[in-house]
């Protein structure tokens, strides 16, 4: 589990079945990871956060704004991802 950026890049590392759960921006949305993770074969969910106050705008500076995330809605990811595992890798 990671917030979308650099870290993520690592998914090419990872073996076919791995959990993948991305914390993404809601103003700010990039699927690069979501289509690494279904190259690599990949178990993907995300979780959108949301900002704390209004956008000031969709450039750069969006990047710099404070947002939030749903632990409720991290652990329901978790939770379905690990779920959906075959038996005996759980």
């Amino acid at each position: 589990m990671a917030p979308q950026g650099p870290g993520l890049t690592n998914l090419g590392f990872a073996r076919p079945g791995c959990l993948v759960v991305e914390v993404l921006m809601d103003a700010f949305v990039d699927w690069s990871y979501r289509n690494l993770a279904g190259l690599m074969k990949l178990q993907y969910d995300c979780v959108l956060g949301r900002a704390r106050q209004p956008w000031p705008s969709l450039t750069d500076d969006v990047l710099q704004c404070s947002w939030q995330v749903s632990v409720h809605h991290v652990v329901a990811a978790v939770a379905h991802s690990l779920q959906a595992l075959p038996a005996k890798a759980a």
